[in-house]
């Protein structure tokens, strides 16, 4: 049975409350956004993106273009985390409600081409991420397919995509990519990727409020978070524990 979708407004309202404002404050939308594309039929947007313009922030033709060009850059970087099809569902969907005149119609990306510099950017985003030793042993998990992999997550997925941080910063990046992966029953990217917001600065309070947040939706979906990764797992479990050492003596 499909979701009742009667009760979105109320959640929506309820994780903008919980939200930590430390992360970012456009937080609380982003996890929204990543966990309704993931986890339930991507033209929910459309709820969300009518609760969104009724908030005084939103208010302004030049606000609204401001967040027309906030989410079209996630939905850029979401699809290189979950795929294209559900994101384009969501982008076919935010295109039939946003008003002509309310919509960036800039073209971020015009003329860029994949350069050394970019490459770095993304290969800094991945140490940041996962640690530079241990990114070595992902690589090597990869087997024979190492060498197209590891050139597609340096070039276009973390280089010319999620290490851009023109419009959408990296905690808020690595914000998205965690409630992708959770919402994808992904527990060790999870793992990894809340270690990645303590690495940019979040506390250990905070990522248990995104993981609660970003678990109202999942619930809401009918997903069963039972199994996700927590804040205790994080600094019990042997793999975790040794991220999570590793971050406060400054190796990650």
């Amino acid at each position: 049975m499909a979701p009742d979708t009667s009760q979105l407004q109320s959640l929506f309202e309820k994780i903008k409350d919980d939200f930590p404002t430390s992360i970012s404050v456009h937080g609380w939308y982003i996890a929204i956004t990543s966990a309704l594309i993931t986890c339930s039929n991507p033209a929910n947007i459309n709820f969300l993106y009518h609760f969104l313009i009724s908030q005084p922030e939103w208010s302004s033709l030049e606000q609204r273009r401001v967040l027309s060009r906030r989410l079209r850059e996630q939905f850029l970087k979401q699809w290189v985390v979950i795929g294209i099809p559900r994101v384009i569902t969501a982008v076919r969907a935010l295109a039939t409600i946003e008003a002509p005149e309310d919509a960036d119609t800039s073209f971020t990306r015009e003329g860029v081409t994949i350069t050394p510099e970019i490459r770095e950017r993304g290969r800094h985003l991945c140490h940041a991420i996962y640690g530079e030793d241990k990114f070595e042993d992902i690589m090597a998990s990869w087997g024979s397919m190492r060498a197209d992999i590891s050139w597609t997550a340096d070039n276009v997925i973390y280089g010319l995509f999620l290490s851009d941080e023109s419009v959408i910063n990296r905690q808020e990046t690595t914000l998205m990519s965690y409630s992708s992966m959770a919402c994808n029953d992904l527990l060790g990217t999870s793992r990894r990727h809340l270690v990645g917001l303590l690495n940019h600065g979040a506390t250990e309070d905070d990522c248990t409020k995104v993981i609660n947040c970003v678990k109202m939706i999942a619930d809401w979906a009918g997903k069963d978070t039972s199994g996700w990764i927590t804040m205790y797992d994080l600094e019990n479990e042997p793999e975790g524990r040794e991220m999570h050492d590793q971050i406060k003596v400054g190796q990650i």
